[in-house]
This record gives structure tokens, C-alpha cells and sequence, in this order.
């Protein structure tokens, strides 16, 4: 996901997507059923599959398939609007190596080790 939205255009498409699709519901359910709810699907079934003893866990796999898109759509949209005000801006690399540990891990694995 934060590959795909590092490719040129693609975070401009989707936030054209996000501003306009309200205004065209038709539109709007069709990309939702071929593209999003495939993705969550596919989400779903990977965090089910590498944890299936996941009953216990506060969120289930469902749940945190139709956040995490949001949450890297959030980090890559939040890096393009302040990326000419950081002082020291981290590389696409460096945000997609985090965002990815803190998926996969915790925010704990984001920290530098000691």
C-alpha cells in the first residue's frame, strides 16, 4: 500500500477520488466494491492466516482491515502536506520502513534500539 501510493499520481488520485465520489454514490460503490472491500478481504485473510489464535485480541482481524488502508493513506497524505515545512524531512523509505514495523509490530519497533 505505501509502495503503491509513492508511485506518481497515485495519492493526487485518490484524494481526487475521496473529494469527488461523494457527489457520484454509483461511482463511489462501485470503486468500493472492486477495489476496497478486495483489499480488506485480502487484509483480513493475511492477519487471520499469520494469527489464528487472534480471538483474544482487543481488534478483530475485520476491524483492522478497514483501518489500516486509512491509517497509510493518513501517513502518506500527512507527508505530502508537510514534507516543505519539515525541517528534517524523512525519506519515503525511512516513513514506509516505520509504518510498516508499527503495523506489523507495535510502536515499540519503531524506536531505535538502545
Amino acid at each position: 500500500m505505501w509502495a503503491h501510493l509513492q508511485e506518481p499520481g497515485q495519492l493526487e488520485l485518490t484524494t481526487l477520488a475521496i473529494s469527488e465520489l461523494p457527489r457520484i454514490p454509483e461511482a463511489g460503490r462501485d470503486l468500493f466494491d472492486d477495489v476496497v472491500a478486495r483489499k480488506r478481504a485480502l487484509i483480513r485473510s493475511a492477519l487471520e492466516r499469520d494469527d489464528p489464535d487472534a480471538d483474544g485480541r482487543p481488534t478483530d482481524a475485520g476491524v483492522a482491515a478497514a483501518i489500516v488502508p486509512r491509517m497509510v493513506f493518513g501517513v502518506a497524505l500527512g507527508r505530502q502536506v508537510c514534507r516543505a515545512f519539515e525541517t528534517s524531512p524523512l525519506s519515503a523509505d525511512q516513513i514506509g520502513k516505520a509504518v510498516t514495523d508499527i503495523i506489523v509490530r507495535g510502536v515499540g519497533a519503531a524506536r531505535p534500539a538502545r
